[in-house]
């Protein structure tokens, strides 16, 4: 460690000076902020509005290929698996298609069935995967792999380490003793003024 023109130098020759990186980091946890931000505005949003996209690819078996997300009730689902129609179904279905589908629909409201699941299963919002095959006679088949999980974990993951950072930046400016409130700068050489920033300061 050495003292050049007033500022404490801790770092190694070559990289970065530390207010570049503090500024990189700051960037970083401002746009996870936001992120999480727009997750929790979706998560409400899921309790009135159910959004879905999905895609369905068939082949010359007609064998369909599908997978599809969802946010419904502060839930996200993800889900794959394979559409096989019956004979009858498969004839009415051009020999090669990819359709891709993107719905907006009220969320019910009260306790009503998602998939099979009972909806209050889902309140806790803890991550699962669920297996289960359909059959409606003499239509179709359905083979799917669900994974669920709550919002809030993903707003969860990007919050805390962009608030940490925050609060961090919020102690540096506020609690060290002899740095500039402003840009950091060791101000235990001079007096009045702040020589990197030109901040008035007392000493």
């Amino acid at each position: 460690m050495d003292q050049t023109h007033g500022k404490l130098n801790c770092m190694p020759s070559g990289q970065k000076p530390p207010k570049r990186m503090r500024a990189a980091l700051t960037i970083f946890a401002a746009v996870l902020l936001m992120m999480s931000l727009v997750i929790g505005a979706f998560s409400v949003r899921s309790y009135w509005i159910t959004t879905a996209v999905g895609t369905r690819a068939w082949d010359q078996s007609r064998l369909a290929y599908l997978w599809g997300t969802s946010i419904f009730a502060g839930e996200y689902e993800f889900y794959w698996g394979t559409y096989t129609p019956s004979t009858s179904a498969a004839a009415a279905l051009p020999p090669v298609a990819t359709r891709i589908k993107w719905t907006n629909s009220p969320t019910p409201r009260g306790d009503y069935n998602y998939n099979g699941i009972p909806i209050k299963d889902f309140r806790h919002g803890i991550p699962r995967y669920v297996h289960r095959i359909d059959v409606i006679p003499d239509k179709v088949t359905w083979d799917n792999h669900y994974i669920y999980f709550g919002l809030w974990l993903p707003m969860l993951i990007l919050f805390t380490p962009s608030a940490l950072w925050f609060f961090r930046l919020y102690r540096t400016r506020r609690l060290a003793p002899g740095l500039c409130r402003k840009c950091g700068y060791d101000l235990r050489a001079s007096s009045g003024r702040c020589p990197e920033c030109g901040v008035e300061f007392h000493d």
